[in-house]
């Protein structure tokens, strides 16, 4: 919940950090320095009391809100060399991450507000003043203001933040401005250990082709979710470095060869292995193709297609032949034994039979545990990947992984996804 909190605060100030710059005095200006017991109402948590402490002087701000009997403190401190979050609990102090420095909370109205009328809150009359972001997020800010020694000055009453069709509420409930303790943010004095420094990682790999298990051309994309992209060189390869801790799914696509993507968790440098990509050439229509990868253990997987007519295509033999139309056949394009894949299998002029295709995966190597494998199986036809089958990961053990019915002529796959003996 408190991480949540701390979220939704980010966003409502993300979007206008770059803008509170601004010389537009048509709004009020709000104390850069301040303490104010709040009430938080967010989304599936109800109601929350705190307390925050806000220096922008000091770059830093604090909340502190008790949970489940114990006070838990967030500090946010910008002024270090690496900006950093910190959390109290229970007078143990541990650092939690890193801080982008342009998500520091500017308590001020964006100069793209509008003022939209009046609300009596806390019993005082406050002004509305709406800020729109791209349609993603909405903020409303709520401000009264007093006339103290022939001077006006304004505070900040509550403000709502609407992300994604959810609604937070934060109630400022006393707000007592000036200067701020430096102890409420004193790494030493709270016991609190040194920031640690940003870490990144570095992955990379080959992107090899399914039916040759050879790297591909130069010039096949690899780009990621988090925005950034890469081509692979003369040899298939690509890399990238200064990569955050993060699942992040990259995706592979390049002219000739049916887009991939796949997810890694990336908490450490990550070189080949499953960071290498297989991804299939395209194919005549009419055709159709089963690619089976996996981690690196257990070692030898071995892939079985079983055509209508009871022949089987598997690493002893790699070739079955339509007696019906001997243009139409399933081959063994690629027999991997030292982990990771691809076994590949192909089914050409697969739209001129009939009948029912079944494909099962079985363990060969007699170590490890086939549903520890992360084995995954993917099916295409000519116009583009239909299905994807992943190995279960609990349940009953075996050696057989029975993975799918295949149903010409369009290749209609029928998911079984069972493990047996």
């Amino acid at each position: 919940m408190f991480k949540l909190t701390c979220l939704i605060l980010v966003l409502a100030f993300i979007c206008v950090s770059s803008l509170n710059a601004a010389d537009d005095k048509t709004f009020p200006d709000l104390p850069t320095e301040f303490e104010s017991p709040v009430l938080m109402d967010i989304p599936f948590f109800g109601k929350q009391k705190g307390r925050l402490y806000y220096s922008l002087t000091q770059s830093a701000y604090r909340l502190d809100v008790s949970a489940f009997g114990a006070l838990v403190s967030d500090l946010y401190l910008f002024d270090l060399e690496t900006p950093a979050k910190y959390q109290i609990t229970q007078q143990q102090c541990q650092f939690v991450e890193t801080l982008d420095p342009d998500t520091f909370w500017y308590m001020a109205i964006p100069p793209f507000a509008e003022h939209v009328g009046q609300w009596n809150i806390h019993d005082k009359i406050c002004q509305q003043y709406d800020a729109s972001l791209f349609g993603l997020l909405d903020v409303q800010y709520f401000v009264s203001n007093e006339t103290v020694q022939d001077k006006v000055e304004y505070t900040l009453e509550q403000f709502n933040v609407n992300v994604a069709g959810f609604s937070t509420e934060m109630e400022f409930l006393d707000v007592v401005p000036g200067p701020q303790d430096p102890d409420l943010f004193d790494l030493a004095k709270l016991g609190c250990p040194p920031p640690r420094p940003p870490v990144s990682y570095v992955v990379e790999g080959y992107v090899k082709s399914a039916t040759t298990n050879r790297a591909v051309e130069e010039g096949v994309k690899v780009e990621l979710s988090t925005g950034i992209s890469t081509t692979t060189d003369k040899d298939g390869h690509y890399k990238f470095s200064g990569l955050s801790e993060s699942n992040i799914t990259f995706t592979v696509s390049g002219n000739g060869y049916y887009t991939t993507e796949k997810t890694l968790v990336v908490n450490k440098n990550i070189i080949n292995g499953v960071a290498n990509f297989i991804i299939s050439p395209k194919m005549p229509r009419g055709n159709f193709r089963a690619v089976l990868t996996w981690d690196q253990y257990p070692l030898d997987l071995d892939s079985y297609a079983t055509d209508p007519n009871d022949c089987t295509v598997y690493y002893r033999h790699k070739k079955c032949v339509n007696p019906n139309n001997s243009s139409a056949y399933v081959f063994l394009d690629v027999d991997a034994t030292k982990g990771y894949g691809p076994e590949t299998t192909t089914f050409v002029g697969f739209d001129g039979t009939t009948g029912t295709y079944k494909f099962l995966v079985r363990q060969y190597s007699s170590g490890g545990d086939l549903r520890k494998s992360n084995a995954v199986v993917k099916f295409y036809n000519a116009d583009s990947l239909v299905s994807t089958v992943e190995i279960p990961n609990s349940g009953p053990g075996g050696k057989t992984w029975l993975v799918a019915d295949i149903i010409p002529p369009t290749g209609s796959v029928n998911v079984i996804n069972k493990i047996t003996n």
